[in-house]
């Protein structure tokens, strides 16, 4: 699967059963918000995973 050869394994995530089911929900939001078909793409799926698994190990700067 595309999702987990770029995005699961290089970060070293676990696969959880909800992952599906929340990204989905993401990706469907997001496609709500951008006024595109309810339909799932690779695009709307990285924009999910992206804002799903935030890298808490980047401090942002202060005044940023």
């Amino acid at each position: 699967n595309q999702l987990i050869a770029q995005e699961y394994s290089p970060r070293r995530l676990a696969l959880r059963g909800c992952h599906p089911r929340d990204l989905i929900s993401h990706a469907l939001a997001f496609a709500e918000y951008l006024g595109e078909p309810p339909q799932l793409n690779p695009a709307l799926l990285k924009m999910a995973f992206d804002t799903y698994f935030v890298d808490e190990s980047v401090a942002a700067e202060p005044g940023s």
